[in-house]
């Protein structure tokens, strides 16, 4: 509570105070996302290429970051500095697109992606994960023909990891006249298909909850909501938190915020929400993979809680993805901090939820259930089957 407290009002004076006199927040390390002020980030983390875009978990151009080192050298010597290291996250799309491109070699059909990949080379740092497109497909290795495909896109992911350069990217697409992927490269994607059966196995027996399902639920009650009355914006904004209090059960601030927005008609959400319609043939498809852009941002503030790289204060992860709509979902409801100790993480928006709700007072639907309960409620749902109910309330409806 006290760290939450001290992001949410940006004290950085007394955060300081705090990691140089005390062991209150030892251990802790703070990111605040800014407009004009702190370190900027490289333009060359951040960028987009024709429909391809790298997204991180802010759409700020700026940042402060603290931790003990940082609060003891800005005390004695009124300066610091810091290190730390981008990863890109290659969302399935990217993934799929790499093995088309990689196979045939037709830069000219490919060309956003060729140039995409050829500018994350050349303006490198640190590393690229596939681990959306592995949580998307680890669930789906049964089916034969899923598993082949993922194993050839696995292939051109690792052969385009392997790349220390953009003279050895051009080398492959320009000079290079092998055929056939070479061994490491197969072993490489084996060994990680492995370890997506143990990450399958795992969901399978519900030893991980993807937060991706709930986050399903959500978007699918929002469109039945949207569908199933021509009542006013009260009404459909207090349907949306009975369901969050009632069904729901676990808080997610930014997934609903924008969920109040989508019930809203407001312009900004069109492009993300825009492909739910009650003419459109595969709106299960589009909710779900909605559904899984969302999650891969709460993702990437997990992944910021760890960092493989020792001479790195910390790692500023991005996701890869063809999908703009998801940018303009991080820049209506910002993230202002986030700050992370071992695997505990706080993230503080810019806005404050209960004032960012304009037509009911969500306090009242706060003080329904208590958090307990609520967590209760959320531990104990059956997320594949809540899924397929609501799925089906949907088409219904729509018929």
């Amino acid at each position: 509570m006290l760290v939450k407290n001290l992001q949410k009002e940006e004290n950085l004076n007394e955060i300081r105070y705090l990691l140089c006199n005390t062991k209150l927040i030892d251990e802790w390390k703070f990111l605040f996302f800014r407009e004009n002020s702190g370190v900027a980030i490289p333009t060359n983390i951040f960028f987009q290429e024709a429909k391809l875009v790298s997204l991180g978990i802010n759409g700020h151009e700026n940042f402060s970051f603290l931790d003990k080192k940082q609060a003891l050298d800005l005390s004695t010597q009124k300066k610091s500095q810091f290190g730390f290291v981008n990863c890109v996250n290659f969302d399935s799309n990217i993934i799929s697109y790499m093995d088309r491109l990689f196979l045939t070699r037709d830069k000219d059909n490919n060309l956003d992606l060729f140039l995409f990949l050829r500018n994350l080379l050349k303006y490198r740092r640190g590393d690229f994960t596939c681990y959306p497109y592995m949580y998307e497909n680890c669930t789906k290795l049964d089916d034969s023909n899923i598993l082949e495909g993922v194993r050839s896109s696995l292939k051109a992911f690792f052969t385009f990891k392997e790349f220390n350069n953009v003279e050895e990217f051009d080398n492959y697409f320009y000079n290079e006249q092998v055929k056939e992927y070479p061994q490491n490269i197969c072993k490489e994607s084996e060994d990680f298909i492995q370890m997506m059966f143990q990450k399958k196995n795992e969901i399978d027996n519900k030893q991980e909850l993807l937060f991706q399902k709930p986050i399903q639920a959500l978007i699918l009650q929002s469109a039945i909501i949207k569908f199933s009355s021509n009542k006013g914006i009260k009404f459909k904004i207090e349907q949306l938190f009975d369901f969050f209090v009632n069904q729901l059960g676990r808080f997610f601030e930014r997934e609903l915020a924008v969920c109040y927005l989508y019930l809203k008609n407001d312009r900004r959400t069109t492009r993300f929400f825009g492909k739910i319609q009650k003419n459109s043939k595969n709106i299960l498809n589009v909710i779900e993979g909605m559904s899984w852009d969302l999650y891969h941002i709460r993702q990437l503030e997990e992944l910021m809680t760890r960092s493989e790289y020792e001479k790195a204060d910390f790692e500023m992860h991005s996701l890869a993805t063809f999908d703009n709509g998801l940018k303009e979902m991080l820049t209506i409801y910002p993230v202002k901090s986030i700050s992370f100790f071992e695997s505990q993480r706080n993230v503080v928006f810019v806005y404050d939820f209960p004032n960012f709700i304009e037509e009911v007072d969500f306090h009242q639907y706060w003080s329904k259930r208590s958090p307990k309960k609520r967590n209760t409620i959320f531990e104990k749902t059956d997320w594949n089957y809540f899924v397929k109910s609501k799925e089906r309330e949907l088409l219904n409806l729509m018929n």
